[in-house]
């Protein structure tokens, strides 16, 4: 199980470095909070635009709004295995934890 999570933390570290060949914007910020539930957009508005530049939930958004689907890019880039583990959730908090500040 360690090497998949290995190969997840992996693949999802390089899909969203792919988020630094775009200029993210203000106007993104306010798109991504303005889908969000009130108490969810209060928290985000103050801690600002800038600290949301380094949010995997704001970077998969901008990602996903520019057609860099994060389960296609998976599906691509993951063995079978991992790509089954990663879609079920399985390693959704361990992944958090490795992806840290990318």
């Amino acid at each position: 199980m360690t090497d998949l999570l290995a190969e997840i933390t992996q693949a999802a570290q390089a899909y969203y470095r792919q988020a630094d060949q775009f200029q993210l914007t203000a106007t993104d910020f306010l798109d991504w909070v303005a889908q969000l539930n009130p108490a969810e957009r209060a928290a985000l508005e103050a801690r600002g635009f800038t600290t949301a530049r380094t949010e995997l939930a704001f970077l998969r958004y901008c990602l996903e709004a520019r057609a860099y689907s994060m389960r296609a890019y998976m599906l691509e880039y993951l063995p079978c295995a991992a790509f089954r583990q990663w879609e079920s959730g399985e390693y959704a908090g361990r992944l958090a934890g490795q992806l840290g500040q990318l």
